[in-house]
């Protein structure tokens, strides 16, 4: 057996990459496939294909298949190391990340017990099983957001022209499978935020005992970093798989029951004729018929005679010779209160005063008059007394009925002069 040298297997897989990058993206590949695939690549000078083939199998970038000896494939680790190479990503089933969650409390429960021994040796080897732990749970939570990303765009991309009903089928399964499950996994009384937070408080703990030991502290809120940072990029992870998935399912979900609901309506019209669906009541569809068009002779004729009409005046519908109508000119309150003043003392009769005093102003500038006695724009106080009197306004056919209103003056003070 040759010693396994890995400066070497990087060499021969840099020499060879797009031969790499083909393998790759092939499932399984027979042998025949695989030495067509090494000639198509070989460069001038390049050895043998029988001599690429053996290392192939020597640095075990490729392996024999289960199902037969004539069929290769590539194993796990060259395919996750060529996942980096060329950015592409693998999806990852919820379960999966629930083994590394389970896998983080056990190793909890023993670094807790470590740290009451105090056996700080043994606290060092867990806490690199925990960062292991922590870094494979991160990176499987990476790479499944960007795998769910990169088929989104490929699907709304559609190159490859697929139906809406492919499209939808291809992202319902990818939601159903590996997006809804880490809704409920994530949640926060969930077994995953648990696992995170007793760590945490584990590792504050340790902190505390292993105060004076040497490098421990400093390992440990080391190690409390990573779990803050995965409990962080593991929730981002999944509200950005969510946000770019979600939008792309609702739309492909109306496209898929508008189609399907077409689909049937046609199989319908094909079977039975379009007379059971009864369209025109159900979708509303215009149906018009022209009758009774004129032939040119009448429609000619027609013209001529709208041409010879004689065009007659329309009156206005505004009489500009009649008066303007007459606007109404209110009494202003200096030209009330020099009449109160003519008459001094109180007024027993209000509004009948009012109508003496300004025979000459229309109704609306009376009450406009009275209004501001009953604002309180003059000084004095007013009160309804007596019974109910009824009189027309002058130079009306308008009849009031109303108490007699009392207006008493407000008394002024005159200076007194000394004698």
């Amino acid at each position: 057996m040759s010693i396994f040298d890995p400066k070497l297997c990087l060499k021969y897989i840099a020499d060879f990459f797009p031969l790499m990058r083909d393998l790759y993206y092939r499932k399984n590949f027979s042998e025949p496939d695989l030495r067509s695939l090494i000639a198509k690549h070989k460069a001038s000078g390049a050895p043998e294909d029988e001599y690429v083939l053996g290392k192939l199998l020597d640095f075990r970038i490729v392996d024999h298949a289960p199902d037969a000896d004539n069929s290769y494939e590539i194993p796990i680790p060259v395919k996750q190391f060529l996942d980096f190479l060329l950015r592409e990503h693998s999806f990852s089933l919820p379960t999966i990340l629930e083994g590394y969650v389970k896998a983080m409390g056990i190793s909890t429960q023993d670094i807790e017990a470590v740290i009451r021994e105090g056996d700080a040796d043994k606290a060092r080897r867990l806490i690199t099983d925990i960062e292991d732990q922590i870094e494979r749970l991160r990176q499987r939570s990476r790479s499944n957001r960007n795998a769910i990303i990169a088929e989104v765009l490929r699907v709304k991309g559609n190159l490859a022209k697929e139906s809406t009903k492919v499209r939808y089928g291809r992202i319902n399964h990818i939601r159903t499978r590996y997006v809804t499950p880490l809704r409920s996994i994530l949640q926060v009384d969930q077994p995953i935020q648990n696992s995170f937070d007793d760590l945490e408080k584990v590792l504050i703990y340790g902190c505390e005992v292993f105060d004076l030991t040497a490098g421990m502290p400093e390992d440990l809120k080391r190690l409390r970093m990573r779990v803050l940072r995965l409990n962080k990029d593991v929730r981002e992870d999944f509200e950005e798989a969510r946000k770019e998935i979600d939008p792309l399912y609702q739309q492909l979900y109306r496209e898929s029951r508008i189609a399907r609901g077409a689909s049937v309506i046609l199989e319908s019209i094909e079977k039975n004729g379009t007379q059971p669906w009864d369209f025109p009541s159900k979708f509303a569809i215009p149906v018009w018929r022209v009758e009774g068009l004129w032939s040119d002779h009448p429609l000619r004729d027609l013209i001529t005679k709208i041409q010879d009409c004689a065009q007659t005046s329309i009156p206005p519908r505004i009489d500009i010779s009649s008066p303007a109508p007459r606007r109404n000119n209110f009494v202003p309150l200096s030209a009330v209160r020099q009449r109160l003043k003519q008459h001094g003392g109180d007024v027993e009769d209000l509004w009948s005063w009012i109508i003496e005093a300004f025979p000459e102003q229309t109704l609306q500038s009376a009450l406009a008059v009275f209004g501001g006695f009953v604002s309180g724009k003059h000084k004095g106080s007013l009160s309804a007394e007596g019974e109910t009197v009824r009189f027309m306004i002058p130079g009306t056919t308008t009849m009031i009925t109303s108490y007699a209103f009392k207006f008493q003056q407000q008394a002024t003070n005159t200076p007194q002069t000394r004698e």
